[in-house]
């Protein structure tokens, strides 16, 4: 207990820290959506804007496929000195004119235009610097094929392939490279000195050689690489076999759990665990450990406790780096499961999961201040509360641990999770104090925005949410703002933008970027970006006894609001319905009728309704039915849920995306009522969990 007592003193700073931030990030209610800079509101991209955007794509396009028109090229220059917010292109598009003009004779020329700047400020000319670049690699070696023998013995030649041969042993240019080699085998020395170059570089930077390559090195060469691809083709002949057997092994189990003979099942475990270790290093930690960490859940479900926790621990030995937490969460719960507290701290003791708190998943950080308030340790249990909902204020697991703390209080808490830290101005900014380029890179970005070009866009938003203010402001000290706010500034105004052109998908991305990093904090104006009231209406009006906003949790979750969604495995429209579901309420209707809104809210409504209804109101088993089928949730209650509490079925649930699903959902739930003043957070956890069908009277 002494070393519990230590931890707790341990996290005094934190509980200072936490409890002084919660202070702050109080609810501001009377959100001043006035101060609301949105700059894009009073920008419009001009037609010779969207003309440029037009042919560059095209123009990047081309190049892409190792094409360049000059004529083309000085199509696009005429472009950008007649655009408003690309004429910056006119330096980069120089470049790719004189390339394109390059001919196969003058190598001097060739050396001085090809040597080219890939880092810039602007991420785009990068991206065009590179593409460029690899033009010229392609152009070299059809110079080298097409000259003498003695081209590659010049020093400028010579230099320039060692140091992109790279691009020549990976890619488009490898048949050519080879070609090149088998003409060049006639003159000993380059020969010898081009095939050394291959070997060494190939070995340094661990890169695979053709077969169409090897075949045209020196045959000295040849036969020293061939041996080292022999004992490397052995080496996976024998990592082939290794894995056949353990997937056999592993069938062998699964089998023997058909038929129910456990204590066999259990020899077969054992037996396979120590195949896997002694042959550990030719066979994939991951997939081991996701084989034997289901194995171990199979035997959780049928309370063979003890086995299950030393297969845990056992795969907790070799478990991949991004599952650590995951490995000692599967050991900490059986414990849990068993009622066996007092393990469960010792456990957390143990792994030293206090003293690492900052390093474990939002998860385990839950479970271990579970563990600690079931023995005994209220305090310290609240704190890591306190810590989580601080940390990852957008967590199903903060939410609970909120729930958590209000038990020991009368008092709502929401205001520990949403801050009123909102970006406001002091002085409303005029748009004539920003500096024409930054304006110029806000008019790019809509353009990119107009033509759904996401890689463009994501490197304009890149360029311009890292300007500095003296980039941004015409006078950086007449504006007065400090360098957080410059930034929350420019981070707002593209959440924004995406939030209005209803690209909410990328502004959740953005939320929960900045939020992860601790850039900026949750606050209402984020909340109402993130949580969206799209289709709210249309939901209110087809439905009157679900409350609407279950159903919009739901669509924010399938869909994002993007009518025209199409899942890989071929859900459609705003609910992401499946084909087969739609025919068996409405035989009549065709795949492409679902991304109709209304029809797709109509259909998708009816069927969640059906289920909710089967469930008699059970949100967890509503929604895990909704996204894996009705059949398996049938299986999984009859072999798996054998509990009440919600927490312990949903980590029960089988599929990592259904337990997410219903997490991210309840979440979604809870923040939607926030939003709408109707908070559930003094409504009891299990009740929480239950829908209840609104009277129509």
């Amino acid at each position: 207990m002494s070393r519990v007592i230590y931890m707790s003193l341990i996290y005094i700073s934190l509980t200072c820290n936490v409890n002084s931030s919660i202070n702050k990030n109080v609810i501001n209610n009377d959100f001043r959506k006035g101060n609301d800079t949105f700059i894009f509101k009073k920008l419009k991209p001009l037609q010779s804007d969207k003309t440029f955007g037009k042919y560059l794509r095209i123009f990047l396009k081309d190049l892409k496929r190792n094409k360049l028109n000059e004529d083309k090229i000085k199509k696009l220059i005429l472009l950008s000195r007649i655009s408003f917010s690309f004429k910056k292109y006119e330096f980069i598009l120089k470049k790719a004119k004189k390339i394109s003009s390059l001919n196969k004779k003058n190598i001097d020329v060739f050396h001085k235009t090809c040597n080219l700047n890939t880092k810039y400020s602007y991420p785009i000319f990068n991206t065009i610097s590179k593409s460029l670049k690899k033009f010229c690699n392609n152009l070299f070696i059809k110079m080298a094929y097409s000259s003498e023998s003695s081209f590659l013995l010049e020093k400028n030649n010579f230099d320039y392939l060692s140091k992109n041969l790279e691009n020549y042993l990976e890619g488009r240019n490898q048949s050519l490279f080879s070609k090149t080699l088998k003409k060049i085998s006639k003159e000993p020395n380059v020969y010898t000195l081009l095939s050394n170059l291959v070997i060494s570089n190939a070995d340094k930077k661990n890169l695979k050689i053709n077969d169409e390559i090897l075949k045209s090195l020196k045959p000295e060469s040849f036969q020293s690489i061939e041996k080292f691809k022999a004992q490397d083709e052995e080496s996976q002949n024998l990592k082939k076999l290794k894995k056949s057997q353990l997937r056999h092994s592993f069938k062998k189990i699964e089998n023997s759990f058909k038929l129910f003979k456990f204590e066999r099942s259990k020899d077969l475990v054992i037996d396979t665990l120590s195949f896997y270790l002694k042959n550990k290093d030719v066979i994939s930690n991951k997939y081991a450990w996701k084989k034997f960490t289901g194995i171990g859940k199979r035997f959780l479900y049928e309370s063979h406790y003890d086995f299950a926790t030393s297969i845990f621990q056992t795969s907790n030995i070799f478990n991949p780096i991004n599952s650590e937490s995951e490995s000692l969460f599967l050991i900490l719960w059986t414990h849990l499961l068993r009622k066996d507290y007092r393990g469960a701290q010792n456990f957390i003791l143990k792994e030293n999961l206090i003293e690492n708190f900052h390093k474990i998943s939002t998860k385990l950080k839950f479970w271990v201040a579970v563990s600690l308030k079931k023995n005994g340790e209220k305090a310290l249990a609240k704190t890591l509360y306190k810590d989580i909902i601080s940390s990852n204020p957008l967590s199903f697991y903060s939410i609970i641990s909120l729930k958590e703390l209000n038990k020991s209080s009368n008092k709502n808490k929401e205001d520990q999770l949403i801050s009123n830290n909102i970006f406001s101005m002091e002085k409303k900014l005029n748009i004539n104090q920003f500096k024409i380029n930054f304006l110029n890179s806000l008019r790019r970005l809509l353009i990119w925005l107009s033509y759904k070009d996401y890689k463009l866009e994501e490197q304009e938003i890149k360029f311009l949410t890292n300007l500095a203010p003296k980039d941004v402001y015409k006078n950086p000290k007449e504006v007065s703002i400090t360098k957080k706010d410059h930034e929350r500034l420019l981070f707002t105004e593209v959440v924004n933008l995406f939030a209005n052109k209803r690209e909410y998908l990328r502004s959740f991305k953005m939320i929960h970027k900045s939020l992860t990093f601790k850039k900026f904090l949750l606050n209402h104006h984020y909340l109402k970006i993130l949580f969206p009231f799209e289709y709210f209406n249309e939901i209110k009006k087809i439905e009157k006894v679900i409350d609407p906003i279950v159903i919009l949790s739901l669509i924010r979750q399938e869909s994002a609001f993007n009518p025209q969604a199409i899942s890989r495995v071929g859900a459609r429209g705003l609910m992401q319905i499946m084909p087969s579901t739609a025919k068996s309420m409405e035989k009549k209707v065709k795949s492409f009728q679902l991304k109709n809104p209304d029809l797709n809210l109509k259909l998708g409504i009816r069927y969640f309704k059906k289920l909710l209804s089967k469930y008699k109101g059970n949100l967890i088993y509503t929604l895990a039915a909704y996204n894996a089928g009705e059949k398996r949730i049938e299986n999984w209650k009859r072999k798996i849920f054998n509990s009440e509490d919600p927490l312990s079925i949903i980590e029960s649930i089988p599929f990592k995306e259904t337990r997410n699903y219903v997490k991210l959902i309840y979440r979604n739930i809870f923040f939607y009522k926030w939003l709408e003043k109707k908070s559930n957070l003094s409504v009891p956890l299990k009740e929480s969990f239950f829908i209840t069908f609104k009277s129509t009277h």
